[in-house]
């Protein structure tokens, strides 16, 4: 079950604890966040490091291929998505270069961090 402040929303499962009740978190089942919405990078920066925090000092990653759904296909539910196939060991390769190197940032490294991310938050709680 997904819960939003001690709202169900859905069952998946049948044993969940729920979430306290924040009173200036306009969330629910039936309320969709305002679009566009807003994202702050100080409120990423704070999200990323209570993140980051939660973590161990290591991770081990056991697989490295994972589907990439294209962002046109991300987001368009009205046909079954194309998919392409990502290496989370290219992308880390990637990844590291930026921390050894001086090379520019792209958005493509937004993509290979979030693949990383998804792959790390699989081997702590796989579902």
């Amino acid at each position: 079950m997904i819960l939003l402040g001690h709202r169900f929303c859905s069952l998946a499962t049948a044993k969940m604890t729920p979430l306290p009740v924040f009173p200036n978190f306009q969330a629910g089942c039936q309320q969709k966040q305002d679009l566009p919405m807003i994202i702050k990078k100080g409120d990423l920066k704070i999200l990323a490091q209570k993140l980051i925090d939660f973590l161990g000092d290591e991770t081990p990653i056991l697989e490295d291929n994972y589907w990439i759904i294209s962002s046109d296909n991300w987001t368009n539910f009205s046909r079954q998505p194309d998919a392409d196939v990502g290496s989370l060991a290219d992308d880390w390769y990637f990844l590291q270069r930026l921390l050894h190197e001086d090379g520019a940032v792209s958005a493509s490294d937004l993509d290979r961090l979030s693949s990383i991310l998804r792959a790390i938050s699989q081997e702590i709680n796989p579902i």
